[in-house]
């Protein structure tokens, strides 16, 4: 109802009035006069500089050029927001630094120096009203639109599965049936908490569907708008049904481009370009049909490159230099690529023929000059008309048959085409200026009136959009499954009978006789697949799964299928026999075409989108949970974990699109370090880059076929199962718990029984740990030059380092043969130093057995084998090109063999699609790089693949088991110890038993905590330089060749790099999203409680006291203080309860307001602010309440005390009894002390006193508001702005 405002802001002026608009005035800025503008200032919104009449103002806490602004501006900005900045406690931030604006309210010369009293009345009773009707207003608005849309959502969904079913799931009630629905087990008199139980799992499951209803249709909307609005549409739909001929079309377009032509003229004009059109699109037409017949590659260009193909050997295998190769001497398909350009740039001419958009203002200069043009060629054909002289026009127009003659004009008149910059392909739902209509903006007003009226628009809009979107879907899906029902009995008798006839089935029998595993193997698929499928739609025939939603939901999916189906297959027939060559000049054909086509579109996207956007991170998310989550957090035995702790299905859809997210983002991390800091580059060229100017996934997914598409995601999602399965399910399946026997991977069988604060606690201790050590740049340096190594060792071992970190070593182009097998085993290193020219004079297998005999000192040669070839030096290169790759060439970079130019050709057309041709890809990054391939390359490559699976396990499980020993060990140290030394054996032998079980079993939580330590363990043996004292220093004679002392060089100078900063701990622990949005206000919920405990609960338990003293000095009955809430009304409790619960809820949304406002500055430092202004001071003032109040309970202790000892056994016995045992029952017949009386007396007076301080501040506080209310209502003339720090100073000053 009350906004609290301080008395200091309502001094300053700074209460606004109601429904004035803001005025800006000029400002006497005398408190500010020495301060200096620098002369560069400039406006942050205009950009200009300061002057005696517009003045630069810093009224924010922004520094820098966004420092100052003008007041013009600023006021200017506020009015386009829709803010009333003189509405009374209206303050408008910053967009930048969140702090509010400083403004000045300025008021009439005459205001008088006293407020008539009459109006500050009315202005209480007004903003009492107001307060009243704006709670009345949100509780409406909250009960209504918050809880009674969802429930009425899930009501009429109910109320049509009982029309559609004929009958209520409880007979003759209801009530009953809308609460419980089909649940089971439901008595008849059923309690209430049972049915607002039900009620409240109704409004989530139903604000649950809402929400996934919302975003589907947010999503399918918003990808037909980028559609439409893609250019590559428009190009599909020229494509299809070409360009828009139409007489009608034509002349609205030139009377768009020339208003001034008269209508005759335009009428001929039209007709003349029509017929020009089509003949020329006749023409094109059977020049493409003629062409089809003619050789598909020039014979010139086999010629020149058959010219290129080198078939001497090289015996050697020695290279050039290997550098990167350009593009300008490799042979690729020429001619496909200029067929597409062709049609291409034929595609981009006619979409580009109707667009009379000017994007320059020099534009409507040469427009006005080809309109002049064009009114003088149509002047000079009025006059030859006029002298009857023959026109440039076809003759007998109307009657032409065939293809007509060309339209001639004068030859010494310039041909000025007035379709030059049209545009065929623009979408039909333009308005007639050209324009696309904006959005629709509702103003919707919340008010107590309004409300209403919008909860009954919201029921009609539910009941209205479940008929349209459920109801009747379910009802024709009925009807839809018998229909396919029986044309599945008819196909599939006609099978059987044929196979029968046929005596397929014997054939049959013998294959899975013959056959071993494949009987196994069907049977596999029917039990797991087919089956499960046939029980889902029997479930919905035999209506034993009523309570099912995606049993329910078969219907409306059939019905929905094939309504998409009938949409799909009706573009194509309606698209069917046009063309580019022969276009569709029917207008509402048309325009039933390109909607049909775009629906057809945004069906394909959304299932792409929804695959790669919420597919592959759902099935990620499930497979992480099948082979990491489950077998460490779950059961023995459970397949997954996430289902059985959800409540709702779309809970577990959410957690798996999460955790499915976080790896492929990690994934996506381990790509980009290893690509741009291991190996060379394109060898991850199959894998899309961010930096790649060919990844256009809107236009990829319009012009790629649907088949290719779904092929590259399977493919994809494929790759992901092999790595999550076999990565993280190998160890945690079956290497661990069947082949080791171990528990290590498995957590302490407790951690289920309190699931829920333990997730939170391993949330949280997980998201933090991640912070900390992904900030932590010497674990990214260590974990990088782990993988550079490991690289490098393994491709080194696998004869790949030219090909994976593109480094060429003489000792991988082949291998050594040695003399025999004792010297391959036992001496290989004395039998190659026996042969000084090893490398440099390498043999082939038959010199080298000669040489073996003839020379018996040496006892090795090398044997140069594999080949060279050509593979893509960038990860960004065009798919055209990367088909040219991966062919063998000599040392010269001569091909081997020829390109197979007529299969690329096939396979591009193939995989290209109907409209493959308008891909156009750009080719600036394309380039290859010539690199040795050893034999057995594919082998030799998954061997690689193994190597770095391998060598990731061994890393990620021994960080995890090091981690978690560590945390256990300084656990031991700093924990068990000191508790067994000062003998607490009770929590030491608690804490042991859990320690000892964290030795055996993994626990995720020290997992992290550990990892964190160990993160400062590398940061203290860095800065510390402990390496010295654990490697010694190699003298150069020590150094094998020279190979290793350069691979020693590059490391120094790897790790003497600058690998930045880690930021502070303070700042990764609370500068961060949890922080902010769930410790925050964890910790505000935390201080209420204690707020509550030191000061609401004293006060409450004082002022019961206080009660009970008063009724027994007016009835003479004692009344126990325990039982005052049970004695006295409990409406008077309830008040009393309410006023310190009410000041904690004050001071906690100050804190939260304060938060809000520094939502930009560090957590920490908003923090001590509310600390220094909110809490602080509070805490200082109930300390300062509680001395007082116990100084009065001793001092009229000591002197009940010193006046009565024989009362008393000792003093504390007497500090017990006033303070706690004077107002018991038991105590009653005590006769009462002067002392005593005295301390009810003064505490009494105490509250009193404090109370009516409060009431006066609070009473003076709202009467100093309303009054400032009355003056900004009555006498303001406006607000004007100032410096910030302005009050600052003056108060200062």
């Amino acid at each position: 109802m009350d906004n609290p405002v301080d008395i200091e802001t309502v001094i300053n002026g700074d209460i606004h009035e109601h429904n004035t608009v803001p005025v800006a005035h000029p400002i006497n800025n005398e408190e500010n006069k020495d301060e200096i503008i620098p002369d560069t200032a400039t406006c942050r919104i205009c950009r200009g500089e300061s002057t005696p009449d517009n003045p630069l103002f810093h009224p924010c806490r922004c520094k820098g050029s966004i420092k100052y602004l003008h007041e013009p501006c600023l006021l200017e900005w506020i009015n386009a927001r829709h803010i009333d900045i003189n509405k009374p406690g209206t303050s408008v931030e910053c967009d930048i630094c969140h702090y509010p604006f400083q403004f000045k309210t300025t008021y009439d010369d005459d205001m008088p120096e006293k407020i008539p009293l009459s109006l500050v009345i009315v202005n209480f009773f007004y903003d009492m009203l107001s307060g009243l009707h704006f709670l009345a207003t949100s509780l409406a608005f909250v009960i209504l639109i918050g809880f009674g849309f969802p429930l009425m959502w899930n009501f009429f969904g109910k109320f049509y599965t009982f029309i559609m079913d004929g009958k209520m799931p409880y007979e003759r009630n209801l009530t009953k049936s809308m609460i419980f629905g089909y649940e089971e087990n439901v008595p008849d008199d059923y309690t209430y908490t049972a049915a607002f139980t039900a009620l409240l799992y109704n409004h989530i499951f139903s604000t649950w569907q809402i929400v996934f209803t919302v975003i589907l249709h947010l999503a399918i909307y918003f990808q037909y708008d980028m559609i439409v609005r893609e250019d590559i549409f428009n190009k599909m739909i020229f494509h299809k049904i070409g360009p828009n001929l139409s007489i009608d079309a034509l002349k609205a377009r030139l009377r768009e481009r020339f208003p001034m032509i008269d209508n005759e003229t335009l009428e001929h004009v039209a007709r003349i370009v029509s017929q020009r059109e089509i003949r020329e699109n006749e023409m094109r037409n059977l020049q493409n049909v003629e062409d089809e017949d003619a050789n598909i590659i020039p014979d010139e260009q086999i010629e020149h490159l058959e010219e290129n193909i080198d078939d001497e050997s090289d015996a050697d295998f020695v290279p050039s230099e290997n550098e990167t190769q350009s593009d300008s001497d490799l042979s690729i398909d020429d001619t496909v690529i200029n067929e597409d350009e062709q049609m291409r740039q034929e595609v981009e001419r006619g979409v580009e023929a109707d667009n009379f958009q000017l994007e320059h203002p020099i534009d409507d200069m040469v427009n006005l000059q080809a309109q002049r043009q064009f009114d003088d060629i149509l002047d000079r054909h009025r006059n030859l008309r006029a002298q009857n002289i023959p026109a440039a026009q076809p003759e007998n127009l109307e009657a032409a048959e065939g293809i007509p003659d060309r339209p001639v004009l004068p030859q010494d008149d310039p041909v000025i085409n007035p379709f030059a910059n049209a545009d065929f392909g623009v979408p039909d739902n333009e308005n007639e200026e050209g324009r696309q209509l904006g959005p629709l903006w509702i103003n919707l007003q919340i008010k107590l009136s309004n409300i209403f009226i919008y909860y009954g628009l919201c029921v009609v809009f539910v009941f209205l959009y479940l008929l349209i979107a459920y109801a009747l879907p379910t009802s024709v899906g009925s009807i839809l499954m018998r229909l396919y029902y029986v044309i599945f009995l008819l196909a599939y008798s006609s099978v059987w009978y044929s196979i029968h006839y046929c005596k397929l089935n014997q054939g049959y029998e013998a294959l899975l006789k013959n056959i071993p595993g494949l009987a196994y193997g069907i049977d596999f698929i029917s039990e797991t697949l087919v089956q499960p499928l046939l029980n889902f739609v029997s479930a919905y025939y035999s209506a034993t799964s009523k309570n099912s939603t995606y049993v329910r939901a078969i219907p409306s999916a059939v019905t929905f299928l094939t309504a998409i189906t009938i949409i799909c297959v009706s573009s194509d027939v309606l698209g069917k026999g046009y063309s580019r060559y022969h276009s569709m000049n029917d207008k509402n054909r048309r325009f039933a075409f390109q909607l049909l086509f775009a629906l057809k579109c945004t069906f394909k996207v959304f299932i792409i989108f929804f695959i790669e956007l919420a597919g592959f991170p759902i099935l990620a998310g499930a497979m992480l949970d099948f082979s990491l989550i489950a077998p460490i957090l779950g059961n023995t035995g459970d397949l997954l974990f996430f289902p059985s702790i959800s409540y709702f299905n779309f809970q577990t859809f959410c957690v798996y699109w999460l955790v499915g997210t976080l790896y492929m983002y990690w994934f996506a991390q381990y790509i980009g370090m290893i690509r741009k800091d291991i190996i060379r580059p394109g060898v991850l060229f199959f894998i899309r880059s961010p930096d790649d100017p060919n990844t256009k996934i809107l236009h990829d997914s319009l012009i790629h076929p649907m088949g290719a598409q779904l092929s590259r995601l399977f493919l994809s999602m494929f790759i992901y199962a092999v790595f999550i399965i076999l990565g993280f399910g190998f160890h945690t399946r079956v290497l661990f718990p069947i082949i080791l026997k171990s528990q290590i991977l498995e957590t302490p069988e407790g951690f289920l029984n309190g699931y829920v604060f333990n997730l939170a606690t391993l949330l949280i201790i997980f998201y933090f740990s991640k912070r900390i050590i992904e900030a932590n740049p010497n674990v990214n340096v260590l974990v990088k030059n782990y993988w550079a190594k490991i690289f490098e060792v393994s491709s080194r071992k696998l004869r790949l380092s030219s090909f994976i970190l593109g480094t060429d070593y003489a000792s991988e182009r082949g291998h050594i043969i040695y003399r025999n097998i004792f010297y391959k085993l036992f001496s290989s290193r004395k039998a190659q130093w026996s042969n000084p020219d090893l490398y440099s004079s390498p043999k082939t297998h038959s010199e080298a057995m000669k040489l073996f005999k003839e020379d018996q000192s040496i006892h090795a040669y090398f044997v140069p084998d594999g080949l060279l070839m050509r593979v893509p030096s960038s990860d960004i290169v065009s798919r055209n090109y990367v088909q040219t790759m991966f062919v063998p060439v000599t040392k010269s970079d001569k091909l081997l063999k020829p390109l197979d130019l007529k299969r690329l050709k096939e396979r591009n057309l193939k995989n290209a699609g109907e409209f493959g041709y308008l891909d156009q890809q750009n080719t600036d990054f394309d380039e290859y790089f010539i690199c040795y391939v050893p034999p057995n390359f594919t082998a030799r490559y998954t061997c690689l693949m193994i190597l770095m699976w391998f060598f990731a396990s061994v890393l990620i499980i021994s960080t995890a088991i090091s981690a978690q020993y560590i945390f256990n060990t300084l656990t031991v140290v700093f924990v068990l110890l000191p508790l067994k030394l000062f003998g607490f054996y009770s929590s030491y032998l608690s804490l042991m038993k859990i320690v000892l079980v964290c030795y055996r079993q993994i626990n995720v939580q020290y997992v992290c905590l550990g990892a964190v330590i160990m993160s400062f363990m590398l940061d203290y043996y860095k800065k510390h330089h402990l390496s010295k004292l654990f490697f010694e220093r190699m003298n150069a004679e020590e150094i094998p060749n020279e190979m290793q002392e350069n691979q020693e060089n590059e490391q120094e100078n790897v790790v003497g790099q600058d690998i930045g900063v880690r930021p502070e701990l303070e700042e990764l622990v609370l500068n961060n999203f949890i922080s902010k949005f769930v410790i925050g206000p964890v910790l505000v919920c935390v201080y209420g409680v204690i707020d509550y405990m030191v000061f609401g609960f004293v006060g409450n338990l004082v002022l019961r006291i206080c009660i009970a003293y008063v009724i027994f000095l007016v009835t003479g009955k004692p009344m126990d203080v325990a039982r005052t809430h049970h004695d006295i009304d409990s409406k008077l409790y309830f008040c009393v309860n309410s006023l310190f619960l009410r000041s904690i809820i004050v001071r906690c949304i100050k804190i939260v307001s304060g938060i809000r406002r520094n939502r930009n500055r560090r957590f920490i430092t908003a923090c001590k602010e509310q600390w220094l202004n909110i809490i602080k001071p509070y805490f200082t003032f109930v300390l300062r309440c509680y001395v007082i109040f116990f100084s009065i309970v001793l001092l009229t202790t000591v002197l009940d005390y010193t006046m009565d000892t024989v009362k008393y056994s000792s003093f504390m016995d007497a500090l017990k009894f006033i303070s706690i045992g004077r107002l018991r029952y038991e105590n009653a017949n005590v006769p009462w002390t002067f002392a005593e009386h005295l301390t009810f007396i003064l505490v009494i007076a105490f509250v009193s006193s404090y109370m009516l301080s409060e009431l006066y501040a609070s009473v003076n506080k709202r009467f100093l508001v309303f009054t400032q209310n009355v003056k900004d209502e009555v006498y303001a003339k406006g607000r004007s702005l100032e410096n910030y720090g302005a009050d600052t100073a003056q108060e200062n000053a």
